[in-house]
């Protein structure tokens, strides 16, 4: 046997043909990936299409059930069965207006939203603590809410408060300018502090020193509750009302125009002056921070006014808040009861009801065509890059980062554009459908990339079996021909073997019709010989009929008898079953062979054969009755000798 390891054709053609199939199961398993990639992006489509407000647009009125609650579900209420699409209010609301009006819903903090949205009272994740105009304690659990009284035992003598380091204690002056405290806000007893005199409002700082400001209008210190208070001097000199110290440290007053101003420490009064924070700031008789950092001021109307943060003071006041009047001190307490997980954080409404779905792909990075904010936005996880995506107006997809700018950084993007390699630790999120679309087409370049790399491995395998592959192919080409000849030759015999078995049958039914006429004909011709023999002998007259059984019956008798003298009874009867034998087989022949009716000859010769048994029958009976002398049934006929 010829060694071909080392024919370097043969190898070249082994390598062909492993390369060929295991290009050929790559494909195929690239084939079954891209059928599922189809799949799971029609699906999703699906899926988006089958939204609830799917076929609503911003300005689309009569919204039905299902987007409504749908809308409430992602303004972040979690009540249900609260709103309704069928009554004339909400089907005169755009989608847009809906949105607007659940979005308030989940951030008014007052007790009807609070309840209605999430089914709960404590919406504020602190409380407010006011000093009434008759020196009575209030609180109320938000700034829509309204005041309740403390009932404690002050002598209805309290001018000003503030909120401990603890966030819980609550340290108060007096109109007699002496300080209190008691450790809640709803404890029932106030306590006195050493060398309490004599301050008009009070501050106090994260590491529990006091700040107060005199009966001068000038501020002072003490390191704490009954620590002795001690004068600070403020370069230019101050005249200040009331103060509030912020949660980074920093000391905020009211000036004598009845306006805000700042320092950057409490800790620190001696040295700088107080920045004045605009026009904007007033004008207002109390000041305090809440834990959020919600800036609250007491207006000269005695009404509660807020901006949004204490670092941004150069917005316009919010308020007054509903029901607020009237008080004269102000500070805040953390809610005890608040749950921030609960509630939404929305600074505005999510348009965005159809948005789609974001994934994230990890180690690429989704830019579009620009920002969608002004600012990158500092995110904590990438479930928050994401949701903050989905709920900013014009953002088409985003890319975090948590570990490679010093902080967690999400970029909010605008605009098409397709994620492209990025940074490790980088996660470009888009849209769900733009990612399995982008499987799809990976997968449909990688297919063609395989087919074109198996063409040429074809063209490799042509060149060398060129010759060999054209003649088989021509041989295969003669071989259909003669295959397609067959199937016309094959088609020509069966309509001709369908046209005989059409004929066949027509025949067959023919016979058995001709046939049971035959048998009935037979029928009637022994019949009609017997009756016309009956006629025959009635109807002549007696020397007629002496003259035919002279002629015709006598001598038959006659040579009846010597037959029977002379011949054994055996072999006529041997001779009678041999006639019924053959005319049966003849009539089975002629019945079941060519299914056919015999000839009018054969018909009469077949008579004969029956006249002839019924002669041979009279013959044997007559030898019978003479052998056996008995009576004889025979007419007596005299006959002439």
């Amino acid at each position: 046997m010829p060694n071909n390891e080392n024919n370097p054709g043969y190898k070249q053609k082994s390598s062909l043909a492993l390369d060929l199939e295991s290009l050929s199961a790559k494909y195929r398993n690239l084939l079954t990936k891209y059928k599922q990639g189809v799949l799971d992006y029609i699906d999703n489509l699906n899926a988006e299409s089958a939204k609830p407000c799917a076929k609503y647009k911003a300005d689309s009125k009569n919204i039905n059930q299902a987007c409504y609650d749908e809308i409430w579900k992602k303004s972040g209420c979690t009540t249900t069965g609260v709103v309704t699409a069928g009554d004339w209010w909400s089907k005169d609301q755009t989608l847009n207006g809906l949105i607007l009006d659940s979005w308030y819903w989940a951030t008014m903090t007052d007790n009807t939203h609070r309840q209605g949205c999430y089914g709960t009272t404590e919406g504020s994740p602190y409380y407010i603590i006011g000093v009434g105009n008759n020196g009575k304690l209030r609180m109320r659990k938000s700034l829509e809410s309204n005041w309740t009284i403390v009932n404690d035992d002050a002598a209805n003598d309290l001018a000003a408060v503030c909120t401990g380091n603890d966030g819980k204690m609550i340290i108060a002056s007096t109109t007699g300018k002496s300080v209190f405290y008691k450790d809640t806000y709803d404890g029932p007893k106030w306590i006195g502090t050493q060398g309490n005199c004599c301050v008009i409002s009070v501050a106090m700082g994260q590491d529990g020193s006091l700040v107060g400001v005199g009966t001068d209008n000038k501020l002072y210190t003490k390191p704490n509750l009954n620590g002795q208070w001690k004068q600070t001097a403020s370069p230019g000199g101050e005249y200040v009302k009331s103060i509030c110290i912020a949660p980074d440290g920093s000391i905020f007053c009211i000036g004598n125009n009845d306006a805000v101003f700042k320092k950057n420490s409490y800790k620190d009064l001696t040295s700088g002056g107080w920045q004045y924070m605009g026009n904007n700031t007033c004008c207002i008789k109390a000041i305090t921070i809440a834990p959020d950092g919600t800036f609250i001021g007491v207006g000269t109307d005695s009404q509660l006014y807020t901006k949004d943060s204490y670092k941004n003071l150069s917005t316009n006041w919010k308020g007054p808040y509903t029901n607020s009047c009237c008080v004269n001190g102000i500070t805040t307490i953390a809610n005890p009861n608040y749950n921030g997980a609960v509630f939404t954080t929305s600074k505005e409404p999510n348009y965005k009801i159809n948005a789609p779905n974001l994934t994230e792909v990890k180690g690429q990075a989704f830019w579009g065509t620009g920002e969608s904010s002004p600012d990158n936005v500092s995110g904590k996880t990438l479930q928050e890059c994401k949701a903050r995506c989905s709920n900013t107006p014009g953002c088409t997809g985003a890319t975090f980062n948590l570990n490679d700018h010093q902080r967690p950084y999400c970029f909010l993007r605008k605009g098409e554009g397709d994620p492209i390699p990025a940074l490790r630790d980088d996660y470009a999120i888009v849209p769900k459908s733009k990612q399995l679309l982008k499987i799809v087409e990976s997968l449909n370049n990688e297919i063609n990339s395989v087919n074109r790399q198996m063409q040429r491995k074809i063209d490799e395998v042509y060149n060398i079996y060129g010759e060999q592959v054209d003649k088989r192919f021509d041989q295969n080409y003669s071989l259909v021909n003669q295959y397609d000849t067959l199937n016309g030759e094959r088609e020509k015999i069966n309509d001709m073997i369908k046209e005989y078995q059409d004929l066949e049958t027509s025949e067959t039914e023919m016979g058995i019709y001709i046939t049971k006429n035959y048998l009935l004909f037979f029928v009637f011709f022994v019949v009609v010989f017997i009756a016309i023999i009956i006629l025959a002998m009635s109807s002549v007259d007696q020397n007629t009929s002496n003259a035919v059984a002279f002629s015709v019956i006598n001598p038959a008798v006659t040579t009846a008898k010597a037959v029977a003298n002379n011949v054994n009874p055996f072999y006529v009867m041997f001779g009678i079953i041999l006639l019924v034998v053959i005319s049966y087989l003849y009539n089975q022949y002629i019945t079941a062979i060519y299914n056919n009716a015999p000839s009018f000859k054969s018909m009469g010769q077949l008579g004969i054969v029956y006249f002839v048994f019924i002669i041979v029958i009279i013959f044997v009976a007559i030898t019978y009755f003479n052998k056996n002398k008995g009576t004889s049934y025979m007419p007596n006929m005299n006959l002439p000798t």
